[in-house]
């Protein structure tokens, strides 16, 4: 029996109100673990860079809007 995974979930990072957030809104990342209290551990798509935010901070990137 062959496993298949689905491909993970592209999100998009929406808060910009202090210098480090201005920096990393409108960045595509996913999801890589989840921690305690809504924190999240993030890797963004174009350096691999990785930071820990809350999953508030996150929207859903739909398919249509990757295809652009």
């Amino acid at each position: 029996m062959s496993e298949t995974s689905a491909p993970p979930t592209v999100y998009r990072y929406a808060w910009g109100n202090n210098s480090k957030r201005k920096h990393l809104n409108g960045r595509l990342c996913i999801i890589e673990a989840t921690g305690a209290l809504g924190s999240v551990q993030i890797r963004f798509l174009d350096n691999d860079q990785r930071e820990i935010v809350s999953r508030r901070a996150l929207r859903v990137l739909r398919e249509a809007a990757l295809a652009r």
